[in-house]
This record gives C-alpha cells, sequence and structure tokens, in this order.
C-alpha cells in the first residue's frame, strides 16, 4: 500500500500572495470592530506586540491562501482526503457553534478577551493565550472568531488522525469510527470553550499521535520535521505549567525511538531548539508579570483548597506551624469556610498584603512538609476533588460557571461582552437548551445533573484506557506505546496534587488522548480481525 503523507510546499503561488496581502491589509480596517485602542498613542512596549500580532496573522494568512492555492492546482489526493476529513469535522463543530453562538464564555475568558481588545496581555491565563486570542481576532474579528479559529485548527489534527488511518482502513464503516471519541458531549462542549486547555489538548494529541504514526510508517526524519516537534514540546511544556516534563521528556524519548533514524545533528538541533524555543517562551511569559504578588496569587489557588482541611486538621493538633502559614493567610478567617478556593475567591482579607517574598517561600515550604504531616487527610480532600471532576457526584458544577444563561446575567464582563460585533444568538432559547444538553443538565433546570453528565464526563475510563495500554505495551516490550502513555500519564498525579477546583477542563488533555487511543487500538483490532489484516499498533 501506498505511504500517505501529507505535501510541503515546493513554490509560492504569486497570485494567492496577493490575495493573502490583500486580507491581511483588509484587517487593518476590520480591527476597529473589535480592538478598542488608538494606534496613533500607543506605548513602544504596545506598538511593537502590535506589529508582532500583525506579522503573525500576515504569516497564517500567508500559509492559509498558499494551502487553498496547492488544493486548487495540485489536486494532490493526500491533500484532498487531508482537507476531506477535516471539513467533516470542522462542519460538526460549526453546526454546534451556530447553536451555542457565540459559544461556551464562562469566566476567565472574558477578561482574556477584554484585555487583549485593549492589546493587554493576562499573564493569569498565560501569555500564549493573549497571543492566540489577538492573532484570531485579526482574522475572525468577533468573539466567536476565537473558535472559529480554535476549531479550524482541531478539526485539521482530527483529519490528520483519519487521514493516517485511512492509510490502514479502506472501509468507511470502520474509518468513520475514528471520528466517535470526538463526537463525545464533553469534547464537543470543551472545543466550544475558548480557554487554553481546550486547543492545548488537541496540539498534545497531535504531537502523541504524530510520533505514533511516524513509528508505524517507519518515516525518515527532515530537519523541518525535528524543528516542528520543537516547536511543539516547547509549546507544550511552556502553556500548562503541568506539563513542563516535556520539555525535558520528550526530546529523550524521540531520541530513543529513533535513534537509528535521527542522525547526530537531527538529535542536537532538537534539542538545542527546544530548549531555546522553551526559554524564549518562558521569558515571553515572565515579562508580562509585572505584579510578583499577583503571580504568588496564581501560585496560590493551586494550594488553598487542600492546605483548608490541613490547616483544621493541624489547629486541632496545635501545630506550631500554622504560624508560617498565617503569615500569607489570615488562619483564623480562612478555618471559617468550607472551602478553600471558595474562600481565596470570596475574602479580600484572607491573603495578606504585607508578607514578604521570604515569608511567603516559608509558606510554600511548610505546606509541603504540612501534607506530608497530614497525608490522609490530603489524600482525603483531593479524591474527593477528583471524584466531583469525574462526574461522581449528582447535581454538582464541574464547570466553571452556567454559561447557558449568559444572556441573563448581569455585570461588568457579561455587559461588556454582550457589546461586541456579532456576538447575541440568533436563538436565545436554543442556545441554553444546546448548552444543557452538551454539559448533561437537565433541560429545565442547570443544577440538576443527568445520567449524560456521569457518563461523559468521567475521566476514570479514557485514565485506564492510557494505563492499560501503558501494561499490555510494557509486558510485549512494545516501547513507542509504552513510552507516549508515560508522557500523558505523568500529568495525571500533577493535576491531581494541584487542582485548584472541580473542573473538567484540567484533565481534559487526558480524557481526550485516552479515548482517541482506545478508539484507535479497537478500530484496528476489529478490523484486523475481520479481514485478516495484520497491522500492529503496539510498537
Amino acid at each position: 500500500m501506498k505511504l500517505l503523507k501529507l505535501p510541503s510546499f515546493p513554490y509560492f503561488d504569486r497570485k494567492f500572495i496577493i490575495v493573502a496581502l490583500f486580507h491581511w491589509f483588509f484587517s487593518f480596517f476590520t480591527d476597529r470592530f473589535i480592538f478598542t485602542f488608538s494606534i496613533t498613542n500607543l506605548p513602544l512596549s504596545k506598538l511593537v506586540l502590535w506589529c508582532s500580532i500583525k506579522g503573525l496573522s500576515l504569516i497564517l494568512l500567508l500559509v492559509m491562501w498558499q494551502f487553498i492555492s496547492y488544493i486548487i492546482k495540485k489536486r494532490d489526493r493526500n491533500t484532498i482526503l487531508f482537507i476531506k476529513y477535516s471539513l467533516i469535522y470542522f462542519a460538526i463543530m460549526l453546526f454546534f457553534l451556530l447553536l451555542t453562538w457565540p459559544g461556551v464564555w464562562r469566566w476567565d475568558e472574558f477578561f482574556v478577551l477584554e484585555k487583549a481588545t485593549r492589546l493587554v496581555v493576562n499573564p493569569w491565563q498565560h501569555s500564549l493565550t493573549s497571543i492566540l486570542f489577538m492573532t484570531a481576532l485579526q482574522i475572525f474579528p468577533f468573539p466567536a472568531g476565537i473558535l472559529l479559529f480554535q476549531n479550524i485548527i482541531m478539526s485539521m489534527v482530527v483529519g490528520y488522525i483519519v487521514f493516517k488511518m485511512s492509510r490502514f482502513i479502506d472501509k468507511k464503516r470502520y474509518l468513520y469510527l475514528v471520528y466517535v471519541p470526538f463526537l463525545s458531549l464533553a469534547v464537543l462542549d470543551s472545543n466550544l470553550h475558548p480557554l487554553r486547555l481546550s486547543l492545548y489538548s488537541y496540539l498534545e494529541l497531535f504531537f502523541i499521535t504524530f510520533i505514533l504514526f511516524m513509528r508505524i510508517d517507519k518515516r525518515k526524519w527532515s530537519i523541518k520535521l525535528v524543528i516542528m516537534s520543537s516547536f511543539l514540546i516547547s509549546i507544550l511544556a511552556t502553556w500548562r505549567g503541568e506539563s513542563v516534563y516535556y520539555v525535558f521528556l520528550a526530546p529523550l524519548v524521540l531520541i530513543l525511538l529513533f535513534k537509528s533514524k535521527l542522525l547526530n545533528i537531527h538529535k542536537l538541533i532538537l534539542v538545542v531548539t527546544t530548549f531555546i524555543m522553551f526559554s524564549g517562551l518562558s521569558s515571553f511569559q515572565s515579562y508580562f508579570i509585572k505584579d510578583q504578588k499577583e503571580s504568588d496569587r496564581y501560585e496560590l489557588t493551586a494550594i488553598v483548597e487542600p492546605l483548608l482541611p490541613i490547616v483544621k486538621e493541624a489547629s486541632l493538633q496545635d501545630d506550631p506551624r500554622l504560624k508560617d502559614i498565617n503569615q500569607v493567610i489570615n488562619v483564623e478567617l480562612f478555618m471559617k469556610h468550607n472551602r478553600g478556593i471558595g474562600a481565596f475567591w470570596n475574602e479580600k482579607e484572607l491573603i495578606r498584603s504585607n508578607y514578604t517574598q521570604e515569608e511567603f517561600s516559608t509558606f510554600k515550604n511548610t505546606y509541603y512538609e504540612l501534607v506530608f504531616s497530614y497525608l490522609p487527610v490530603f489524600f482525603h480532600e483531593r479524591i474527593d476533588t477528583f471524584l466531583a471532576t469525574s462526574a461522581f457526584f449528582h447535581d454538582q458544577l464541574n464547570t466553571q460557571r452556567d454559561t447557558s444563561k449568559l444572556y441573563s446575567f448581569r455585570g461588568p464582563p457579561y455587559d461588556r461582552f454582550k457589546q461586541y460585533s456579532l456576538n447575541h444568538p440568533p436563538y436565545v432559547d436554543v442556545r441554553e437548551k444546546t448548552i444543557k444538553l452538551l454539559e448533561g443538565r437537565d433541560l429545565s433546570n442547570y443544577t440538576k445533573t443527568t445520567i449524560s453528565y456521569h457518563v461523559f464526563y468521567n475521566v476514570i475510563p479514557p485514565l485506564m484506557a492510557i494505563f492499560i495500554i501503558f501494561i499490555i505495551s510494557l509486558i510485549k516490550k512494545r516501547w513507542t506505546n509504552c513510552l507516549l502513555t508515560i508522557l500523558v500519564l505523568l500529568k495525571v498525579p500533577l493535576v491531581f496534587a494541584a487542582a485548584p477546583d472541580h473542573w473538567f477542563m484540567y484533565y481534559f488533555p487526558v480524557y481526550l488522548i485516552g479515548y482517541v487511543f482506545l478508539t484507535l487500538f479497537l478500530v484496528m483490532f476489529f478490523y484486523n480481525k475481520k479481514y485478516e489484516s495484520k497491522v500492529d499498533f503496539f510498537v
């Protein structure tokens, strides 16, 4: 069977360069529909940022229009298949986006969007998220445009996976089963949410499946593929703190898996460019953190939830170490609450304003000591949080806010959001019911859960799927699957230990990759059995 490969671009079509430039120049006029700053009085730092965003949008438009030119002129079968499989999923997502227009907006993203329209980076949700928002709004100058941009990338990842699977499966009824994990209610809902974990999960999925298919296809590496891998690794390691280990382990995994395919120069480029890109992105994030106390507050969100029951238990034991906690957090006020994260957001006087960085460092060290001193208390709270995240409890919220009633809410973020162009749903009632359906909520009462909530928002089945694939791979000595599943599983204990709240999105990367892997392996197993094919995904 002929090896299917995505095309590269050996030429540039001048006509489509002109089209891309026209599209880019047109964006200077459409910017006024969404951006609220005046370019004439921008400080130098913002002017540099603005020029960078404009440059990035130009590059994206050039690539997009050259790709369209390639499709029209070359009619390459591989490209057409890739586009076909991508468009199938994009059409599905576009349908749900129209039903839920302008998408699933809950809370933090309102502030990222509002700042992005003023050309202000919000480091709390990472500077890359702000850059994503600004770039997407260059091309689609309305809030739902961010979701259009995001879902184009997601659909291309789905199209890539289905396209690569078509190499092994020539029966459509089996091939189209690959779409099944992407039609889960939880996945559809997450795709319509513009915060970073949605797109991040697809980028991680692409990286993992790309390595898997490279091993199955036994392809040779080029410098272009090495640099692309370095870029992906640095994005994954930077964008989410719990994946920082990618910067060290992912290059090592590639070198181990492809030691005969990667030239020494490739290995050197992989390691060096990964660390350079990672350092650059980390420095970029650090540049926008102007207030150290605000950075401390972000760290505290990963601590306060398990800290509260530990503090209560330590108080019963008259533990002297509580004085170190009290230097940063008002312990007396803290203990009046049932949940640490609730106290953090609702008690203005909870976090002391006059602590020093030395005291904050002592506070963190003491917290870790208390965790080990009161491990049963820590694990009890963490297990409860995990079970709530995995939809084990009835009538409980594991999404940040009820977005179905977005157009009934009042207040600064909601009122401002409703004023953007093309931002009002054609049918508010349809939007409300669709979101309740996607999030497993009773159509008449969002606070009530349905059976679909407990089925589709349960993290344990995909987590177990990854673990079982790891065990089978370990027993069969199939090191590709073994190492790739380790890369994914390593973040689970980190998220478990530091998840600030019950939000499902924290485990979405594992959920998505787990169900996709399970589907790929099951589809190939039954296809091999029925048609006596010998394709083995355990490599």
